[in-house]
């Protein structure tokens, strides 16, 4: 299972009964990492990081988004990310593969710049807001 790692407080760990393999801290502490890093990629652009990191359909999602903004002379940053709980939707094997989807709550510093002066457009970069994604990892 990935990383995910860091962070002052603890996550919380909700498994549920979809949970063949048992997530536990360590795992959501990778989650947390590889969320970091995937929103690091992302605010920097860095397509190779993403492409490293997610599946071709995810990849092709996210750089739509960045092209989108992109055209609107927009810039998405988001920092100071931590995992204030992950529930396990469901974990899995299929041959030597393990899975795990996880309802992924988080708070971060969330908003949107010109990308040519780096004026705010919108958000707030002094407040945390919270963010809900489900991802699935291998």
């Amino acid at each position: 299972i990935p990383r995910i790692g860091g962070g002052q407080r603890q996550a919380a760990v909700q498994p549920q009964s979809g949970d063949e393999i048992g997530i536990g801290q360590q795992d959501l502490e990778e989650f947390e990492g590889m969320l970091k890093e995937l929103q690091a990629a992302y605010a920097a652009e860095d397509f190779r990081t993403l492409r490293q990191i997610t599946t071709p359909e995810a990849m092709s999602y996210l750089a739509e988004e960045i092209g989108d903004n992109a055209t609107q002379g927009l810039r998405n940053e988001v920092r100071d990310i931590h995992l204030v709980q992950g529930d396990v939707a469901e974990a899995w094997r299929e041959g030597s593969d393990e899975y795990a989807t996880v309802a992924m709550r988080y708070e971060s510093i969330d908003v949107m710049r010109d990308r040519a002066s780096g004026k705010l457009v919108s958000g707030d970069p002094d407040t945390l807001t919270e963010t809900v994604e489900v991802w699935t990892f291998l």
